[in-house]
């Protein structure tokens, strides 16, 4: 298993917030960034009552945790939860995380050959 840390520290979000590149979703909303340490670190935010942001929480991390193999490692990524995050089972969240994940970490010159094409 790869190794992935939980991102914590608030000045860690904050600087996720204003450099990462973001993709959007109606399941989820996933920030984007480099880091230099080697392995993935992952957060997510809270949203709704206790209930509804634990629920949430672990879709996202399961929905994590089954795509952890294929990722590229060395990124930093923050999961946002949507309301209907929640509501949702793990299948769907992990497509979309897979599709917003392959977007953001894609390089610059193969998004822009795919675009041309």
């Amino acid at each position: 298993m790869k190794t992935t840390v939980i991102i914590k520290k608030n000045r860690d979000f904050t600087r996720m917030y204003r450099r990462a590149k973001t993709k959007t979703g109606p399941l989820l909303v996933t920030y984007c960034a480099r880091n230099r340490l080697g392995h993935n670190r992952i957060g997510s935010k809270r949203v709704g009552d206790a209930v509804r942001r634990n629920r949430a929480k672990r879709v996202i991390r399961a929905a994590y945790t089954g795509l952890e193999q294929q990722l590229p490692q060395g990124y930093d990524f923050i999961f946002v939860a949507r309301s209907r995050t929640a509501h949702c089972k793990m299948q769907p969240v992990q497509q979309a995380m897979l599709q917003q994940i392959t977007a953001l970490t894609a390089a610059p010159s193969a998004v822009r050959e795919a675009g041309q094409t």
